[in-house]
């Protein structure tokens, strides 16, 4: 028969493990290596540099670096001033017909000019 945590019962029982999102304390120490090795070579200055001398090393460097897919959950309070979007709406709507009426003028000029050498 199984014990609570599904394993058989001949196998000790095990703990709840790492919670879920903590980092491994090998990975957070290789982490925090590989950040001092990063600032004693300059920095932001290093990818500076590494991306004048060698802008494909550089480049295979951010595609790796940079993660290809991002689960985030954003929470934002969004608010709008509403006070001047008439006024904005008829602005716009009077700049495209201005826009209109200046094709419309060109396009009189121009069959204008056409027919006359007829």
């Amino acid at each position: 028969m199984p014990n609570p945590n599904g394993n058989p019962e001949f196998l000790p029982k095990r703990g709840p493990g790492r919670p879920r999102g903590s980092v491994n304390k090998y990975t957070k120490t290789v982490k925090e290596a590989l950040l001092q090795s990063f600032q004693n070579q300059g920095g932001v200055e290093f990818w500076d540099k590494l991306a004048k001398k060698d802008p494909r090393l550089y480049a295979q460097c951010l595609v790796r670096l940079i993660p290809s897919e991002v689960n985030a959950e954003l929470k934002a309070q969004v608010s709008h001033d509403m006070s001047n979007i008439v006024q904005r709406l008829q602005e716009a709507r009077d700049r495209a017909r201005q826009v209109r009426e200046a094709e419309e003028a060109r396009t009189i000029e121009l069959e204008a000019v056409g027919t006359s050498k007829a």
